[in-house]
C-alpha cells in the first residue's frame, strides 16, 4: 500500500495550523464568530500557499457540529467526513478539467438542493481562472444570489484572469508567500514527529528551494526522506536538488580572484559535465556571493546565514579575500550573463565569456584601489604645501638690522622702539607657538563635529549618514579617535575602511594634518596611543619638520610607501 505523501499527511485541519497567513485566517474566524459568512470568497496567491486546504478548513469550521468554538472539532462526523472527502455537502471542482458552460449550468441546477448532512453547501472551485467567458456568464448571477445554505470558494493563482464581474461579487483574500523561517520551522516539526535526524541547515536549504510554496517544502522534504534515508544532511540535498557543492564555489570564487581563468574555465566545465545547469551554476554563484557579503559585513553568529558550522567558517575565510566592492562587482556580471543567455545564444560560451569579464573587473578593482590610495596621498602631499605656504605668508618680518638704525635716535624713541622691538618679538613667538603647536585637543575637535559632519553631508551624503553615529572620544597627537556604539558595527566597519576619506576633512578643517582611527567606544586600544608616543619621541627631526611647515624628503617616501636613494639639499631646500 503506498505512502501518504507529507503534504497531504500534514494538511492543516484547523486554522491555528494553517503556516503564514495569519490576516486570512483572523478574518476568517471573526467572520464565523460573528455569523457574518459571505456567499463567496475568491482565494488569490501562489502555489502552495494554503487556498485550498483553507477553503476545506472554512468548510469543516460552518459545518461543525459542536457549537462551543468557532474552530473545527475534527471529532464529530461532519469534520470526519469533510476530512476524508466523502462529504456530500462538500464539492470540489477543477475548473482545469471542468471549464465549460455545460459543467456550470449543471452546477447551477444542484444548487437549488438543500444541504444533505450539515448547514452549508460549500463549492470549491479550484483554478477558477481556467473557466471559459461563457462559463463565467453562466456562473455570474447564481454567484451573485445564492440560496442562503451555499458558499462559493474560487481559488486561483491567476486572479488577473478572472472576468471583473465574478471579482465584484466575491470577498478576496490574497495569500501571500511563507516566509523561510515559517517553512523552516513547520519541517523541523514535522521531522521531530517522523523520527527523522536532520541538519537545520539542509532544512534551510529544503526552505529557499521551495520559493515560498509550503506544499513545494514538503515535497522536497518527501523526496529527501526516500533519497537519503533518515538522515537528511545539506551535501547530500545539494546533490539531490542538483545544486553546486560549496567546495565547487569556493573553488571557482578563489580562481576568480587569483584572475585565474584557465582553472575557472576547467573547473567550470567540471561542474557544467555533471549535469549541473549553467542556470542553477549561475544562481549558485550569486547566491554564494550574498553569502559571503552577509558574512562579512554581520558576521557568522547573526545566524543570517545558515549552514554548517565547518562551512561557515571556510566561508568567513574566504570573504576576508574579498572587498565589497569586488562581490559587488561579480553579481553585477552574473546578472549580465544570465540577461544575456535569456536573450538567446549558447549559454555555456557566455558563461566562459563572462568569467573573463570578471577576471578584468578584479584587476580594475585592484588597480582602482591602489589609485585611490595614490590619490590621497597626493592630497594629503598638496594639504602640507598649502599650509607651509600659509604659515610662510602669515609669519613677519622682525627685521635684524632695525636696531643698529636706530643709534641717532632720542632716549624717549629708543625707549619707544625697545618696548615695540619686544612687544612685536612676544606676538611673532605666539604666533610660532601656535603654529608649530601639534596641540589639536578633543575639546576643539568636539566644537567643530558639527560643521565637519556638514561639510560630509554635502560632500557623501552615504558617508554622513554613516559617521552621524560616531562621536569624537580622543585626539592624541594630532590623530582623532572616532568611537561608534557597540550595536553600530555595521557602521563603524564602513567608517573603518575609509579612515583616510575621512581624516580628509578633519585636515581641512584645522588646516593641519589630521588623522582618524575608528574604534568602538569605550575601548580606544592603548597600543595605538604608546606606538605613537614612541614614534614621536624618537623622531624629533621628522616632527620638528612637521611642526615648521617643512616637508622632507623622508616625509615624501613615507607616504608613497618609498625609498630614498640619493637627496640633492639645494634642490630640497626652501632657500
Amino acid at each position: 500500500m503506498p505512502s501518504i505523501s507529507l503534504y497531504r499527511k500534514y494538511r492543516p485541519q484547523k486554522f491555528n495550523e494553517i503556516i503564514g497567513q495569519p490576516a486570512v485566517t483572523r478574518t476568517l474566524l471573526n467572520a464565523i464568530e460573528n455569523d457574518r459568512i459571505s456567499h463567496a470568497y475568491l482565494f488569490a496567491g501562489p502555489r502552495g500557499t494554503g487556498k485550498t486546504s483553507t477553503a476545506k478548513v472554512l468548510a469543516m469550521a460552518v459545518n461543525c457540529q459542536d457549537e462551543d468554538s468557532i474552530e473545527p472539532c475534527g471529532e464529530c462526523a461532519s469534520c470526519k467526513r469533510i476530512k476524508s472527502g466523502n462529504s456530500i455537502d462538500v464539492i470540489e471542482i477543477d475548473a482545469a478539467s471542468n471549464r465549460g458552460i455545460d459543467e456550470i449550468r449543471e452546477l447551477r441546477e444542484k444548487v437549488k438542493f438543500y444541504p444533505g448532512e450539515g448547514k452549508y453547501k460549500v463549492y470549491i472551485i479550484d483554478e477558477v481562472h481556467m473557466l471559459t467567458t461563457g462559463a463565467f456568464n453562466a456562473l455570474l448571477k447564481t454567484l451573485e444570489e445564492p440560496p442562503d445554505n451555499v458558499i462559493f470558494v474560487l481559488a486561483t493563482t491567476e486572479p488577473h484572469k478572472v472576468i471583473p464581474t465574478i471579482m465584484s461579487r466575491c470577498q478576496r483574500f490574497d495569500f501571500s508567500l511563507i516566509s523561510e523561517k515559517e517553512i523552516e520551522k513547520h519541517l523541523e516539526n514535522i521531522c521531530n514527529k517522523e523520527g527523522l535526524e536532520y541538519e537545520v541547515a539542509a532544512l534551510n536549504l529544503i526552505a529557499r528551494s521551495s520559493q515560498g510554496g509550503l506544499r513545494d517544502a514538503l515535497s522536497i522534504l518527501d523526496q529527501a526522506v526516500s533519497y537519503t534515508g533518515e538522515n537528511i544532511k545539506t551535501e547530500v540535498i545539494e546533490e539531490m536538488l542538483g545544486k553546486t557543492s560549496g567546495q565547487e564555489l569556493k573553488e571557482l570564487m578563489l580562481n576568480i580572484k587569483n584572475k585565474n581563468t584557465k582553472k575557472a574555465i576547467n573547473l567550470i566545465n567540471e561542474v557544467l559535465n555533471e549535469g549541473k545547469d549553467v542556470d542553477r551554476l549561475i544562481e549558485d554563484l550569486k547566491e554564494y556571493c550574498n553569502q559571503l557579503l552577509l558574512i562579512k559585513e554581520c558576521g557568522i553568529k547573526t545566524n543570517l546565514v545558515k549552514l554548517p558550522k565547518e562551512r561557515l567558517t571556510e566561508m568567513e575565510n574566504l570573504a576576508k579575500d574579498f572587498s565589497l566592492n569586488k562581490l559587488t562587482k561579480i553579481v553585477d556580471i552574473l546578472n549580465e550573463i544570465k540577461n544575456e543567455i535569456d536573450l538567446g545564444g549558447n549559454s555555456r560560451i557566455n558563461l566562459e565569456v563572462g568569467i573573463f569579464k570578471l577576471a578584468d573587473k578584479m584587476k580594475e578593482a585592484d588597480l582602482s584601489k591602489e589609485v585611490e590610495v595614490l590619490k590621497e596621498k597626493i592630497n594629503m602631499l598638496e594639504q602640507k604645501i598649502a599650509n607651509k605656504q600659509f604659515v610662510s605668508q602669515s609669519a613677519p618680518e622682525t627685521g635684524v638690522e632695525e636696531p643698529q638704525k636706530q643709534e641717532a635716535v632720542s632716549d624717549d624713541e629708543n625707549k619707544d622702539y625697545i618696548k615695540k622691538t619686544v612687544e612685536t618679538e612676544e606676538k611673532d613667538s605666539e604666533i610660532k607657538t601656535t603654529q608649530t603647536s601639534s596641540g589639536l585637543t578633543l575639546k576643539e575637535v568636539k566644537n567643530n563635529w558639527d560643521n565637519i559632519l556638514g561639510n560630509v553631508k554635502s560632500a557623501d551624503i552615504s558617508m554622513h549618514a554613516i559617521l552621524v553615529e560616531g562621536k569624537p572620544v580622543k585626539v592624541v597627537n594630532d590623530k582623532i579617535f572616532i568611537g561608534f556604539p557597540s550595536d553600530k558595527n555595521f557602521h563603524r566597519k564602513r567608517a573603518a575602511e575609509k579612515d583616510e576619506y575621512i581624516a580628509k576633512f578633519f585636515s581641512r578643517q584645522f588646516s593641519k594634518n589630521c588623522r582618524v582611527k575608528i574604534v568602538a567606544e569605550g575601548e580606544v586600544e592603548n597600543s595605538d596611543l604608546n606606538d605613537e608616543d614612541k614614534k614621536n619621541s624618537t623622531n624629533s627631526k621628522k616632527s620638528k619638520n612637521k611642526n615648521s611647515g617643512e616637508i622632507s624628503a623622508e616625509d615624501v617616501a613615507e607616504m608613497f610607501d618609498g625609498e630614498i636613494i640619493e637627496t640633492n639639499p639645494d634642490i630640497i631646500s626652501n632657500k
